[in-house]
């Protein structure tokens, strides 16, 4: 939003006069054609109107109502900047059995400024062994935002995971880890939220999951609890299921 504040000190001009206003840019934008962008003293521009990597100069002229010969004018120069990609994961930062097959997603990186969609983005993964620090014994290709280790892929441990996501020769990072574990005993995971933080107006859906222990074919039991703040007595909350 551009906004000018408009006062007169105009000799014989009463504090108080009415003018007429209206904004002109020094560049064509297409969702205003006209000459003329804005006829108020405020200009506010939607969202995604402007160009990323360009320069714009918006000028306010102001016409005394009462005496049309009285113009005055103002100008301020806008440049609007691109703005780096924003990377995500999600899947991780939680364990699983090393009997389970497990996948990272970066799908839902996002470019901010909505210029260029998921199939321009390059990603580049890495991971590292946390327990001795060094590199993981495998490659990723460059053009795939999902990464997917089928069963007894990853031994017992935990790794450390980043994506790096380049749109328009700019570049994000986001990090998740895994931890893989050898167990007779089924493992309970959750997923990442959708959203954090959550807006208290809005109905909460924690996804949960659970993997039966080997060689274990009886049904999982699920039980949810809470530190505190909620009543978990309620009925209105759900707290058997797996979600």
């Amino acid at each position: 939003q551009t906004q000018a504040s408009f006062t007169s000190n105009c000799l014989g001009v009463p504090y108080n006069s009415s003018f007429t206003f209206a904004w002109t840019s020094s560049r064509t934008i297409p969702a205003f054609p006209q000459a003329t962008i804005a006829v108020t003293k405020d200009l506010q521009l939607p969202a995604n109107t402007l160009n990323v990597d360009t320069s714009y100069v918006f000028t306010l002229t102001a016409t005394l109502i009462s005496n049309p010969s009285i113009v005055t004018s103002a100008s301020v120069q806008v440049i609007v900047v691109s703005t780096p990609p924003l990377a995500t994961i999600a899947g991780g930062n939680t364990q699983f059995p090393v009997t389970q097959t497990v996948a990272l997603d970066a799908s839902k990186s996002v470019d901010q400024d909505r210029i260029s969609n998921s199939s321009s983005f390059v990603y580049s993964w890495s991971c590292t062994q946390r327990s001795t620090s060094t590199p993981c014994d495998f490659t990723f290709p460059t053009t795939v935002s999902t990464i997917i280790f089928p069963a007894n892929t990853l031994t017992s441990g935990t790794y450390d995971f980043s994506v790096q996501v380049t749109v328009r020769n700019m570049t994000s990072t986001a990090s998740a880890f895994l931890t893989m574990i050898v167990t007779n005993q089924p493992v309970a995971y959750l997923q990442p939220l959708t959203a954090s933080p959550v807006s208290p107006t809005v109905r909460l859906v924690i996804y949960g999951a659970g993997i039966p222990a080997v060689g274990d074919a009886s049904p999982l039991l699920y039980n949810w609890t809470i530190s505190d703040g909620i009543n978990l007595s309620d009925p209105a909350v759900a707290v058997t299921g797996r979600n």
